[in-house]
């Protein structure tokens, strides 16, 4: 959530810095971002579906914009590193998270006998 809302906050600094049309998919970025998270936490398997979507979107947007995540080199260099290995990671984590967390089934009724 910290990230997402470094994601929002970078966005809405950046209003000025980036074109109309790449704001409305940075917008649809950090939508399926929340959305990708909170399937998860539903249990849905829409989560990693969702973040796999993230992944794919994040990805064409850095090689859209020649390489850079809407100029955030200008924050600190290797900026869009970063961003490249949180997509990755938590793409990885989705899959675990959804794949561990799975309920099972368990007998609440004691066996007779």
């Amino acid at each position: 959530m910290v990230v997402t809302l470094a994601f929002t906050l970078h966005l809405l600094n950046s209003v000025g810095d980036i074109s109309p049309s790449a704001l409305i998919m940075y917008g649809i970025f950090v939508f399926v971002t929340i959305f990708a998270y909170t399937s998860l936490m539903d249990g849905s398997l829409a989560g990693p579906v969702a973040e796999s979507v993230k992944l794919a979107l994040g990805l064409w947007l850095i090689y859209s914009n020649h390489g850079q995540w809407f100029h955030a080199g200008t924050l600190f260099n290797g900026a869009t590193v970063v961003v490249i290995l949180y997509l990755i990671l938590s793409a990885v984590m989705a899959l675990f998270f959804y794949i561990a967390d799975r309920p099972f089934e368990q007998d609440i009724l004691p066996e007779a006998g």
